[in-house]
């Protein structure tokens, strides 16, 4: 494709619409950049409306120039990358008018307007924005992938004000060195070490993604200056000024967390996703007085249980969108003995006794479950014993009917860890039988079994 073929004049609906009409109805613009237009579309075969990114391509693709690179950077991961945080891709390819790429679209706009002062998000729903980026951008990291580009802009917000990142055309692929560019990036994101011609690393969306950070939090960049020059002298040689000079209501634990993400000195700055991750969260909880109330707070809960080993990025925050979080009292009933019911337990904070009549049989810590037979058998629905917080406990509740319409890799990851546990409960039953009939013989027996 060369430069003529693709003129700004074809960037017209009728000319998109004409190539394209065999599958999608376009309805409107709702984007333009300085290398394409984005339309709002309409597929006839998903029944669903959809985005349509037109790239212009102003280069030969046998001269491998840069329009080119960045498309096929961006063409390259549509359909690989699976996230809950990141825009879903459904087909790429060519057309007269340039390359396009069919996304799902998301109706919320982006987080741009809010970086003003008079528009800020509360502190709270910012950090769960960002602890989000962290986990999405934690997983392309690790396929070998960095966004480069990381910005308000580029963070699209569904009907319901979950965010997804988007524009992976700067991307850089640690196994596609033929199509890398480098010196790519907004400049007010960008970080120190870029202009000293550092290798791209992790640090660099790390920056990028503290600098969004600080300014969703303050309505201001640390750096303003008049000129390219002297924004990128503030970056290589100031310290970015503490976020309490903008807004006093920041936590200090926060404010320290954005700041270390944003540290001119890489060797100061976060150089991993998921301890930026769990400080966000940890900054969060701190100020809530360690509730279970936002997602963060829940996903990092779920991913040090041992119940939970086994379960990937997706299927964690599949499990906190299909859960309850449930606290309870010392003394409260959980389940009842006789009861029916189709929910599963799982002890994310505290402890609980297990109660066959008035006989305390067991006692239960976090990553202990309960109510299983629940989902694993159907037919079997009523509870053999009853469950009572011994001390303040919150517990996740999933519902049996629930998890069944959920993902089947959700469903095959729970199951697994269900039968686990309750194999482990097996054992340890035997062990105490054995150890009962030991104490009534007097003596040890050899076939004592553990968990």
């Amino acid at each position: 494709m060369t430069s003529t073929e693709t003129s700004p004049d074809q960037f017209s609906d009728l000319s998109v619409a004409e190539e394209l009409s065999a599958r999608y109805k376009i309805l409107k613009t709702i984007g333009k950049g300085g290398c394409g237009v984005v339309y709002l579309a309409y597929d006839q075969f998903g029944e669903r409306q959809v985005a349509i990114k037109i790239a212009h391509l102003d280069d030969s693709e046998s001269a491998g120039g840069k329009s080119h690179k960045l498309w096929m950077n961006e063409i390259r991961l549509s359909g690989q990358l699976k996230h809950p945080f990141i825009v879903d891709t459904y087909e790429a390819g060519l057309i007269k008018a340039g390359g396009y790429i069919v996304m799902e679209y998301l109706s919320g706009g982006t987080l741009k307007p809010f970086t003003q002062p008079d528009t800020l998000l509360p502190v709270g729903r910012v950090v769960e924005i960002i602890f989000k980026v962290c986990k999405a951008l934690e997983y392309v990291y690790s396929i070998g992938v960095l966004h480069r580009d990381i910005k308000p802009g580029n963070i699209l917000l569904n009907e319901n004000g979950d965010i997804k990142v988007s524009d992976f055309g700067a991307c850089y692929q640690s196994s596609g060195e033929d199509t890398q560019v480098l010196g790519v990036g907004t400049l007010d994101y960008v970080p120190p070490e870029q202009f000293k011609n550092a290798s791209p690393s992790v640090q660099f969306d790390i920056y990028a993604t503290g600098l969004m950070a600080y300014q969703l939090l303050t309505g201001h960049l640390p750096f303003t200056g008049a000129t390219s020059e002297s924004l990128i002298y503030q970056k290589l040689y100031v310290d970015p000024p503490p976020l309490s000079e903008w807004r006093k209501d920041i936590p200090a634990r926060l404010s320290e967390v954005v700041l270390r993400a944003v540290a001119r000195d890489p060797a100061r700055r976060y150089g991993e996703w998921k301890v930026f991750g769990d400080d966000l969260a940890g900054a969060l909880s701190a100020s809530r007085n360690k509730e279970i109330a936002s997602d963060s707070s829940k996903y990092a809960s779920l991913s040090k249980l041992e119940f939970f080993r086994e379960f990937d990025q997706k299927e964690l925050w599949e499990t906190v969108q299909i859960s309850n979080w449930i606290r309870y009292k010392p003394g409260e009933p959980i389940v009842s003995e006789g009861e029916v019911g189709s929910s599963f337990y799982v002890i994310i904070i505290g402890e609980a006794d297990v109660l066959k009549g008035d006989v305390k049989i067991n006692r239960m810590k976090p990553g202990s479950c309960f109510g299983e037979l629940a989902y694993l058998d159907k037919a079997s629905q009523m509870r053999t014993a009853s469950v009572v917080a011994s001390t303040t406990l919150a517990a996740l509740c999933i519902d049996g009917e629930r998890l069944r319409k959920s993902s089947d890799g959700l469903q095959a990851r729970f199951s697994g860890a269900l039968l686990r546990a309750m194999l482990g409960k097996i054992a340890q039953s035997d062990n105490r039988f054995i150890a009962m009939a030991e104490r009534m013989a007097g003596k040890p027996l050899n076939h004592a079994r553990k968990p």
